[in-house]
């Protein structure tokens, strides 16, 4: 039980920053958008959703230049105690692309 407690907060945070970027992805104002453009609106979604952790983070999102526009390709690790010097990892990762004009 105290385990659940401690990895699910972890994996609904994840569904909701993937659903940020399927947001971000469908927003019409993302289309040819430059990498600042799309940090700001992924950085507002974030703050609206409560996760603060990878607004700090400068390694979560990564910008990929492609034929067709932009890639946002998210990767990040939670470490969090269960118990005692016990410790989980999860690792995520998640990527959408946006077109161009």
């Amino acid at each position: 039980a105290i385990a659940a407690m401690r990895i699910v907060p972890v994996y609904l945070n994840y569904s909701s920053v993937k659903k940020i970027m399927e947001e971000v992805k469908a927003d019409s104002n993302s289309r040819g958008a430059a990498p600042n453009q799309l940090t700001i609106m992924l950085n507002k979604r974030l703050n609206i959703n409560g996760i603060y952790d990878l607004q700090k983070s400068k390694d979560a999102f990564k910008f990929q230049k492609t034929r067709d526009g932009m890639k946002i390709v998210l990767h990040y690790e939670v470490r969090r105690p269960v118990y005692g010097n016990l410790e989980f990892v999860a690792t995520f990762d998640h990527e959408v692309d946006i077109p161009g004009k």
